[in-house]
């Protein structure tokens, strides 16, 4: 007796975000699990607080998270979502939760679903938070990276400079600087706006300095020398490509394989085609560490040259391998895919 009363229930959530917040997710996942399954089955007719029970979908939420259970989350956020929407002054918690399903949905490459979503959060936290919020700060940040990565450049454009100017001004921000710093130069870069690029990538070393994260620290000084080479500042750009492919720590990292080949292609550039060589060689004899993308480029680029020197069977030969690389990164791709599918 007592089971799945409104005073069971309520107990039960509790106990289940205590466990979450101990690190005990599955343990949690099993608690709610059957709370949630029961509450379905009544219509969420349960007698507890509309708080218990966005409490429940919000620890339920969090475990499937930290277990891997993407999807799972995903579905508990939209039940959440459905329940805030017919709730009476809910605008706080239908700002949090398309936010959380926004991002979800932006991490799955579901992005035509991301970017109304985190549009709809923005435009409901812009009512409820001053402009130095970081609750306003960090979904800007979700609605500039997701237009990023759907070509939607007018609006990444729009929204990093609001990044940039109201970055200093937030306390307690939860993005990086040197993330925000880094993601708007190569914005910049895309769009031909090299000195702002350049800007925006010393701005974001600085930021990493502090941080002591070396392989972001590596992908900023990688793209500040793209963007020195393609403003012809090549003594500036090979410093870079050196001081990179130099570093211990970054051996057999892609940024180390990267700088490497892109050193490569500015020698090219340069007319220094036999230097270039040298170093794609060096790149196409490391047979397991280099990654297949970034030889499948290596390869491209001998075919290249072969076809700029008049020798054609050569020329064909790198092409293959070329295409052998291309299609191993291809199934790389696919095996993570049904994994992901899997788990």
């Amino acid at each position: 007796e007592g089971i799945f009363t409104g005073a069971y229930n309520s107990v039960l959530i509790h106990k289940a975000a205590l466990l979450v917040t101990t690190g005990r997710h599955a343990e949690a996942i099993d608690a709610l699990k059957k709370y949630l399954t029961f509450s379905e089955e009544k219509g969420y007719d349960l007698q507890i607080d509309e708080s218990d029970h966005i409490l429940a979908l919000d620890t339920y939420a969090a475990a499937q998270l930290k277990v891997g259970n993407i999807d799972k989350a995903i579905a508990t956020f939209e039940i959440k979502l459905a329940i805030a929407k017919k709730m009476q002054k809910s605008d706080e918690i239908r700002g949090e939760t398309m936010h959380k399903l926004g991002c979800l949905y932006a991490y799955k490459k579901r992005h035509n679903e991301a970017l109304p979503m985190l549009t709809q959060a923005l435009d409901t936290r812009k009512f409820l938070y001053n402009g130095n919020s970081k609750f306003l700060f960090e979904t800007t940040w979700a609605v500039a990276a997701t237009s990023h990565a759907m070509g939607e450049k007018d609006i990444a454009l729009k929204e990093y400079g609001t990044l940039l100017e109201k970055m200093h001004k937030i306390d307690g921000s939860p993005i990086d600087s040197a993330v925000i710093q880094n993601s708007a130069g190569k914005l910049y870069f895309e769009e031909g706006k090299l000195d702002q690029s350049i800007k925006s990538f010393r701005e974001a070393l600085k930021a990493v300095e502090s941080s002591g994260n070396d392989l972001l620290k590596a992908n900023i000084m990688l793209n500040m020398a793209n963007a020195m080479m393609a403003r012809c500042d090549f003594d500036k750009a090979i410093a870079l490509y050196d001081d990179l492919a130099e570093k211990p720590s970054l051996r057999g990292s892609k940024e180390h394989y990267l700088a490497l080949f892109n050193k490569s292609l500015l020698l090219l550039k340069k007319g220094d085609n036999e230097e270039a060589k040298l170093i794609l060689g060096e790149l196409t004899s490391r047979r397991s560490s280099v990654t297949p993308d970034v030889k499948g480029s290596v390869y491209l680029t001998l075919g290249n040259i072969s076809v700029s020197e008049g020798n054609i069977p050569e020329a064909l030969e790198f092409f293959d391998m070329s295409l052998g690389m291309l299609s191993e990164k291809k199934m790389e791709d696919l095996n993570s895919i049904v994994k992901a599918k899997k788990s």
